[in-house]
């Protein structure tokens, strides 16, 4: 987190949507989510199966690519957008979540 008086989200997902394709069509997997993590919030994905929920996860931990949509993660640093991290500083982000 920023400092103590921080009130800002540290992690938005805005709009997020991601698909696969099969030969024969395309599969919607995540379409139009958004969220706001407050900081001290736990927050817990919950649904049936294929509803999306480790496809949303890999899509914040960067190992999948989003179709549209935007991840942006506020720490002490300031805010950053998940989407376009790379190499060190991908890693460093990656370090600073924690998935269950």
């Amino acid at each position: 987190m920023k400092s103590p008086d921080y009130d800002g989200p540290i992690l938005e997902i805005d709009n997020l949507s991601i698909s696969f394709f099969t030969r024969l069509r395309e599969i919607p997997a995540v379409m139009d989510f958004s969220v706001k993590v407050m900081p001290g919030e736990a927050v817990g994905l919950v649904g049936e199966s294929g509803c999306g929920k480790t496809t949303l996860s890999k899509v914040i931990m960067r190992a999948l690519t989003p179709d549209a949509g935007k991840v942006t993660f506020t720490d002490e640093t300031g805010p950053t957008d998940v989407l376009a991290l790379s190499g060190d500083r991908l890693t460093t982000f990656r370090q600073k979540l924690q998935f269950v």
